[in-house]
């Protein structure tokens, strides 16, 4: 059975989120020789595969999917960190509070 960590209902007639956590290691063996000379590959290689598995499921019901990849010395890919930016809007964020993002 598939669960998302997190679902975000947005209201009726909205679309709702579908959110998916993974905690990526750049220093695995199939990642280690990119990782060290691409910022952020492992994390884009976890959110790729979280979308690969939820996205075509979350797009038949008419929702959307964000994976939230991070590797374990704390880089977020960009599809999490852009969550986080529009959270930070809908909830009337300061600029300071934006910038943290």
């Amino acid at each position: 059975n598939k669960r998302p960590d997190i679902m975000i209902f947005r209201g009726v007639g909205e679309s709702d989120v579908f959110i998916d956590f993974v905690t990526c290691l750049p220093t695995k063996p199939d990642v280690v020789s990119l990782a060290a000379s691409t910022p952020g590959h492992a994390a884009d290689l976890g959110a790729a595969k979280k979308i690969g598995d939820w996205l075509e499921l979350v797009q038949r019901q008419g929702d959307e999917f964000v994976p939230i990849a991070v590797e374990s010395g704390g880089r977020v890919h960009e599809d999490a960190l852009d969550l986080l930016s529009e959270a930070c809007g809908a909830i009337d964020g300061s600029p300071g509070e934006r910038q943290a993002l």
